[in-house]
């Protein structure tokens, strides 16, 4: 019949859950054919969280582990009286502090399989979160060392030798001086793994996927090479 077909037709036409990867959903959201559960219509009807909305950021960060394993958490909260949605985890930044070199951390996406199995599977992560007035988003992270680095990432081979000074017996002592000061500064560098300095830190910071500023940052420390994972936004607790 052709009302048949017509209708037929328009359901082709409109998949179901665009933009959306079905297994990421939550279970509450197939709550009877033709009937949007709740958190489903609350997402038409929440405008995106704009910047002013949000705020309260705080972190935490985590003791390390055996292995120098660090894992954390930025959570941010709506502050505004209206309800919000939030798609997407923002960016995380990263500083380098004391002797950690930036070009030995990486910060990545968080994906299934990696080395952060503290993390949760991102499978499970939602496309967007509906925050209401006083609810929060939290973005989750681990500082995992680099392997064979030991817990810092970055292997101590132990002191640098100090240049011994001249023996010259026709060299002054005034002369003997410069080589002891060169001697002392080639001893103290700053360099990832120098023996006789302690490693750095990293100091990350979130930033809502509405834009700037940051919402808060969180201090890593003894952290001298290795990878950052993080998640997308998630509901928390």
């Amino acid at each position: 019949m052709p009302a048949g077909k017509d209708g037929e037709k328009r359901g082709e036409d409109k998949p179901a859950d665009k933009g959306r990867n079905p297994g990421k959903r939550g279970a509450g959201h197939g709550a009877g054919a033709g009937t949007p559960a709740p958190d489903e219509t609350m997402d038409v009807t929440s405008p995106v969280c704009g910047r002013e909305q949000l705020g309260q950021g705080t972190s935490t960060v985590g003791t390390a582990d055996a292995t120098g394993r660090v894992y954390g958490a930025f959570r941010v909260v709506n502050t505004s009286g209206a309800a919000c949605s939030v798609e997407g985890g923002g960016s995380i930044g990263l500083v380098a502090q004391g002797s950690t070199s930036p070009d030995r951390v990486h910060v990545v996406d968080h994906t299934s399989g990696d080395e952060a199995t503290g993390l949760p599977d991102p499978a499970t992560t939602p496309d967007q979160l509906v925050l209401k007035p006083g609810q929060a988003y939290e973005v989750k992270f681990a500082w995992i060392p680099e392997s064979g680095g030991g817990t810092t990432g970055c292997a101590n081979p132990g002191p640098s030798p100090t240049p011994e000074a001249s023996k010259d017996p026709g060299q002054s002592p005034d002369a003997a001086t410069p080589p002891g000061d060169g001697g002392g500064e080639a001893g103290g560098g700053e360099g990832p793994g120098d023996g006789g300095s302690a490693p750095g830190s990293i100091v990350l910071s979130h930033t809502p996927e509405a834009g700037e500023p940051a919402a808060a940052d969180a201090k890593v420390t003894d952290a001298c090479a290795g990878t950052v994972y993080r998640t997308e936004a998630l509901a928390a607790p």
